[in-house]
C-alpha cells in the first residue's frame, strides 16, 4: 500500500496577513506538538521560563528591496494626486450632482459599457456619443435622456429577438416609462430563474441536499449565476425603478446588460473580424510604482486618462482636457531618477496625445478666422458698377416724375 501523503498546513489566507500573524499560528503548532515528544522521551519539562523568540533580521537584500520601493514612493509623489480640473469649458452649461458624478468616474464599467457600445456600433445601429460627458449625464439624469433612452431599448430588443419576452421590434425607441418597465421584468424573470433552480444563494453549502449541490453544479444554470451575481444575491427591481436605484446599480445594470449582447453568437462572430488593438485596452504606460494609466480613443470629444492602482483596487479619473494633460505631461519629464518600466512608453503616449491636441487647436484657429472674415465681408456694403448706379439712379427719377402731379 502506497503511504498517506502529508497533510500541508496553510497558516494565513493571503498576502496581506502579517508576519505576526503567520508567526503566532506556527508557534501554537509547535507547542501543542512538544509536550507529546517529551513524554515519549521520558524527560521532565523544566519549570524554567521560555526564552524569546529570537527576532529575525531582514536580509541585506530585503533591505535592499524596501529601500528602492520608499524610494520610488517617494520620486513618485508628483503623480500622487489627480490632474483632473473641478470644471472645464465642457462641463459649463449642465448641472451635476457632484457625488454622484464622483462616484461614476471612480468605476470602470462606465468606460467599459462605451466601449463595448462603440465596438458594435454597426451591428447594433446605435449612434456613438464621442463624449464621455453625455453617458455619465444619461446615468445621472436616466428619466429625461434620449441617449439613454435609444441604448437600452436597442440592447433589449437586440437580446429578446427570436423570443416572447418583449412585445417591440428593434429599431423602435421608447420613452423611459416604457422600457424601464422591460428591464425591471427581465431581471424579475431571470432572478426567479435563478433562485428556482439554485435554491437559496445565501445558504451555506454544508445546509443544501446531494441534490441541491448537484443543480447548483449543473453548467445549464451557470450563466445564471454567474451575470447575476455581479448584481447581488437578490432582485435590484424587487422594489424600485431604474430611477430609483443607486448610481453605482445603474452603471452595473447597463454593464449587465452590454455583457449579455458580448455573448450573442452574432456579436462574438463580429468582433472575432476585428484587430485585436481595436478589442483590448491596454495602458498607455505604468508609473514607478506600478500603477497603470489607461486612455480611451474612441472619446476624442472628451479625452480622459484613468488610473489604476497597483494592487487593482482602485480606479480613479487622473487626467481631463488639454491643460490637465499637459500637466501632467510636465511632471512626468521633471521626474527625478532613473525611470521605470513603462514610464517612458506613458510619456511618449502622452507627447501624441499632446500633438494631436495642437493639430486640433490650428484646425480650430483656422476656422474661426475663416468665420470671421466671412462675418466682415457680409457686414461691409458691397460696390456697385456705375452703369448699374445711372441706371438705378434713371428709375428713380422716372418713378418720381411719375408720382409728381
Amino acid at each position: 500500500m502506497c503511504a498517506d501523503k502529508p497533510k500541508i498546513i496553510k497558516i494565513g489566507n493571503s498576502k496581506k496577513e502579517g508576519s505576526s500573524k503567520s508567526m503566532s499560528a506556527l508557534n501554537d503548532i509547535t507547542t501543542q506538538t512538544v509536550p507529546v515528544k517529551l513524554k515519549h522521551s521520558g524527560i521532565k519539562r523544566s519549570s524554567s521560563k521560555k526564552s524569546k523568540a529570537s527576532v529575525r533580521k531582514p536580509s541585506k537584500t530585503q533591505e535592499k528591496k524596501t529601500k528602492m520601493m520608499l524610494q520610488r514612493e517617494h520620486d513618485n509623489i508628483p503623480l500622487s494626486v489627480p490632474f483632473v480640473n473641478e470644471e472645464i469649458e465642457e462641463d459649463r452649461g449642465h448641472e451635476f450632482n457632484a457625488e454622484d458624478l464622483n462616484k461614476l468616474r471612480k468605476m470602470w464599467e462606465l468606460p467599459a459599457i462605451c466601449h463595448i457600445l462603440w465596438l458594435l456600433q454597426d451591428p447594433l445601429k446605435l449612434p456613438f456619443s464621442a463624449r464621455l460627458l453625455d453617458y455619465e449625464i444619461a446615468l445621472m439624469k436616466p428619466t429625461n435622456s434620449t441617449l439613454l433612452d435609444n441604448i437600452i431599448t436597442t440592447l433589449l430588443a437586440t437580446e429578446s429577438k427570436g423570443t416572447k419576452a418583449i412585445s417591440f421590434e428593434s429599431g423602435v425607441k421608447l420613452r423611459y416609462e416604457f422600457w424601464s418597465r422591460h428591464l425591471a421584468e427581465r431581471y424579475k424573470r431571470k432572478y426567479h430563474d435563478w433562485h428556482t433552480q439554485f435554491v437559496d444563494p445565501n445558504a451555506s453549502p454544508a445546509s443544501r441536499t446531494s441534490e441541491q449541490a448537484e443543480k447548483n453544479s449543473d453548467s445549464s444554470f451557470f450563466p445564471h449565476k454567474c451575470t447575476l451575481s455581479y448584481l447581488g444575491a437578490q432582485c435590484p427591481f424587487k422594489d424600485a425603478s431604474f430611477a430609483d436605484l443607486t448610481i453605482e446599480m445603474r452603471c452595473k445594470v447597463l454593464y449587465n446588460l452590454c455583457e449579455a449582447i458580448v455573448n450573442d453568437t452574432k456579436n462574438i462572430n463580429y468582433l472575432q473580424q476585428m484587430e485585436e488593438d481595436d478589442l483590448r485596452i491596454e495602458p498607455l504606460g505604468f508609473d514607478r510604482v506600478g500603477n497603470a494609466y489607461y486612455f480611451f480613443t474612441e472619446f476624442y470629444h472628451d479625452r480622459r486618462i484613468y488610473r489604476l492602482e497597483s494592487n487593482g483596487e482602485a480606479w480613479d479619473l487622473w487626467a481631463r482636457g488639454e491643460h490637465s494633460f499637459r500637466e501632467m505631461l510636465k511632471k512626468l519629464e521633471h521626474m527625478r531618477g532613473r525611470k521605470a518600466r513603462g514610464e517612458q512608453d506613458l510619456i511618449e503616449h502622452m507627447r501624441v496625445i499632446i500633438e494631436q491636441y495642437e493639430a486640433e487647436d490650428k484646425v480650430h484657429a483656422k476656422q474661426v478666422e475663416l468665420a470671421n472674415r466671412k462675418a466682415i465681408l457680409d457686414a461691409m456694403p458691397r460696390k456697385k458698377s456705375l452703369r448699374l448706379r445711372a441706371k438705378n439712379m434713371a428709375r428713380a427719377a422716372v418713378e418720381r416724375t411719375v408720382k409728381s402731379p
